[in-house]
């Protein structure tokens, strides 16, 4: 399989569009283009991203599931969001939730209270009914272990499960 770089140059080409034809057609700057393309960071998606993605036919969900069966609660909220072309800005302010919560969520640091899952649930329609319907996410799991093993200060606890020192639940 290709990887997702690969894949928005080919079918890039595949259109017969040169970077700056395809920024034009997508509303975005070149520069985002040829991040998407060149870039050596792993492609974090945005909603300018998902849009050229979205006209390149990519299927990028694929990419942020990586196989999974079940998604976990991060993916769930990046995917809905993204699909109903929200930006995170505008989640924040619909919801009442920071943007660094919702960040957070998504990139899967913190795992959300009962009270933020139902309220961004709602917000971004998920049709799950708690959050034990998907994947709590790996860095989660690895924080409860860790938690229940060494009953340490969290700074230590965080570096000792190898995740960052905010992971938390909110």
């Amino acid at each position: 399989m290709l990887n997702l770089r690969e894949e928005i140059i080919r079918k890039r080409k595949e259109l017969g569009l040169s970077q700056s034809k395809l920024a034009e057609k997508c509303n975005v700057s070149l520069s985002m283009i040829y991040m998407l393309e060149k870039g050596n960071e792993p492609i974090q998606l945005t909603n300018c991203r998902v849009k050229v993605l979205n006209f390149l036919e990519v299927p990028w969900k694929e990419h942020i599931n990586r196989g999974d069966e079940k998604l976990s609660i991060g993916k769930l909220f990046l995917i809905s969001r993204l699909d109903l072309d929200i930006p995170i800005k505008k989640l924040s302010y619909m919801t009442g939730v920071s943007v660094d919560t919702i960040r957070n969520i998504e990139k899967e640091r913190v795992e959300p209270s009962e009270r933020i899952l139902k309220i961004l649930m709602e917000a971004l329609n998920c049709k799950a009914e708690t959050k034990y319907d998907y994947k709590t996410s790996n860095t989660y799991i690895r924080l409860q272990g860790a938690v229940k093993k060494l009953r340490i200060p969290f700074k230590t606890l965080a570096d000792e499960a190898g995740i960052h020192e905010k992971t938390r639940c909110v």
